[in-house]
C-alpha cells in the first residue's frame, strides 16, 4: 500500500494509457520503484495511486490527470494500416512511434479546426487511383499538378535537404499537410493518415535526407488509393498478396515522379552505368536528381533496364561503400525547429487564426508547442 492523497482513476482507463504508450507493467513499476503487483492492482481496482504516483504515470504515459479519470476507455484512432507486415515485422511499434502517431492524429484534429476557423477547405486536391491504374501515368498526372521541372530539381536545388522542402511546398498546395518528426527507423520511414480529412504525411526526421522525398511520395500515393498506412519501403521480388502490391504500386509511382522516364531516353550517363555497375556514378546521378541511390535502382529495375539480381547486387556494393547518414545537423532554434516540424502551411494556419483574432496566445502555443517568447522569430521566418 503507498501512502499519501490517493487519486480516483479509472482502472481500465489506466491499463489502456500504459499499453496504448507501448510499455510493460515491468517497465513502469521499475521505473515507479513499486513492485509490480502494487501496480497491477491500480490497473485491477484493488489500489488506488497516491498524487505522487499518479503525476509520474501522466509523465510516463504522456497523458494528463484527466485522462485517467475519465469514466471509461477515450475512442482515439490507432495507429494506421501496418504495411510493414510484408517484411516480418512484429505488429508492434516502439513507445515512441506510438507517441508520434497519437501527435500526427492530433495535428490532424488542430489542422481541421484551424481550417474552419479561417472557413477554409480540408478536403485534398489529389487524385484517386486503384491499384488498376498505371503508377506512371499517375505520377506525370500527379508531377503536372505540383509544377517543379526537371531544371528545379537538378539545377536550382543544391541538394537533398531543399529538394524535400521544395516537394513539401508543392505537396502542401494540394492541400495535404507535411509534417516531420523522429522516430525509430526500424519501425518506420513514414506513415500516412487519410479519413477524417484533412490528409496528413509523416516522414521520419531521424532519416537521411537522401531518403525522404521517396518516402514523402510513396505515402502521398497511399492517400490516393484511399487509406492510411506505416511503411517502410523496400525492394522485394519475394512475396505476394494484397500488401506486396500496394507496397509494389506506391513505390512505381514515387520513383516514377521523381524520376520520370526522359531522365534516361538518350541518357549517357545512364548507359554507361547499365553498363558497368559504377557505385560513383550512381552516386553522382543520385546526387543530380536529388534522389537516394535506392529510388534511382528501384527507376532502372522498373523501367527493365537492369534485372532484379542485379539492381538487388548494385544496392548491396553501394551500401558497402557509403555510411548512412542520418537527418539532423547544427540546431536551428525553436522557431526555425517548429517550421522544420510542422511546415510552413500549417504554421501559417495559426499565424493567420492569431492575427484574425480566432485564437488566442495560450491557443497558439498550444496549436504549435511553442512558448510565446518565440513568436515574432517564427512569425519573421514564416512570412
Amino acid at each position: 500500500m503507498s501512502g499519501g492523497l490517493k487519486i480516483p482513476i479509472t482502472p481500465r482507463v489506466l491499463k489502456w494509457a500504459r499499453e496504448s504508450a507501448g510499455l510493460t507493467v515491468e517497465f513502469v513499476s521499475k521505473d515507479l520503484e513499486v513492485d509490480q503487483k502494487i501496480l497491477e492492482g491500480w490497473e485491477k481496482n484493488l489500489d488506488k495511486p497516491n498524487l505522487s504516483n499518479t503525476e509520474r504515470l501522466c509523465f510516463l504515459y504522456k497523458r494528463s490527470l484527466a485522462c485517467f479519470m475519465l469514466p471509461d476507455v477515450p475512442n482515439e484512432p490507432g495507429p494506421p494500416r501496418d504495411m510493414r507486415l510484408m517484411f516480418g515485422a512484429s505488429g508492434k511499434f516502439d513507445k515512441k512511434t506510438l507517441l508520434v502517431f497519437r501527435k500526427a492524429h492530433l495535428l490532424q484534429e488542430y489542422t481541421n479546426e484551424l481550417l474552419e476557423n479561417l472557413n477554409l477547405p480540408n478536403v485534398p486536391l489529389i487524385p484517386k487511383v486503384t491499384l488498376r491504374d498505371d503508377p506512371e501515368k499517375i505520377a506525370i498526372q500527379v508531377r503536372e499538378k505540383l509544377g517543379i521541372s526537371l531544371e528545379v530539381q537538378t539545377k536550382k536545388w543544391k541538394d537533398w535537404q531543399q529538394a524535400f522542402e521544395g516537394w513539401r511546398k508543392a505537396v502542401e498546395t494540394l492541400n495535404v499537410f507535411v509534417f516531420r518528426f523522429k522516430m525509430p527507423i526500424e519501425d518506420a520511414r513514414g506513415f500516412s493518415l487519410k479519413e477524417p480529412n484533412p490528409n496528413v504525411i509523416v516522414v521520419n526526421s531521424g532519416d537521411g535526407w537522401y531518403a525522404r522525398n521517396f518516402t514523402l511520395f510513396h505515402e502521398f500515393a497511399h492517400l490516393m488509393l484511399n487509406e492510411s498506412s506505416v511503411c517502410i519501403p523496400k525492394i522485394t521480388n519475394k512475396a505476394s498478396g494484397q500488401i506486396f502490391e500496394i507496397e509494389k504500386w506506391c513505390n512505381q509511382f514515387s520513383a516514377a515522379l521523381l524520376l520520370p522516364k526522359v531522365v534516361f531516353s538518350n541518357n549517357q550517363d545512364v548507359l554507361n552505368l547499365v553498363e558497368t555497375a559504377d557505385i560513383n556514378l550512381l552516386k553522382s546521378l543520385s546526387k543530380t536528381f536529388k534522389v537516394s541511390c535506392y529510388v534511382f535502382l528501384i527507376r532502372l529495375e522498373n523501367l527493365g533496364m537492369i534485372s532484379f539480381p542485379k539492381c538487388q547486387k548494385m544496392l548491396g556494393d553501394y551500401e558497402k561503400t557509403t555510411k548512412k547518414s542520418k537527418g539532423g545537423g547544427r540546431n536551428p532554434g525553436q522557431a526555425a525547429s517548429c517550421i522544420g516540424k510542422l511546415g510552413k502551411k500549417y504554421v501559417s494556419l495559426v499565424v493567420d487564426s492569431k492575427s484574425s483574432n480566432k485564437i488566442n496566445n495560450k491557443q497558439m502555443s498550444d496549436y504549435l508547442s511553442l512558448s510565446p517568447k518565440y513568436f515574432s522569430d517564427l512569425i519573421s521566418i514564416s512570412g
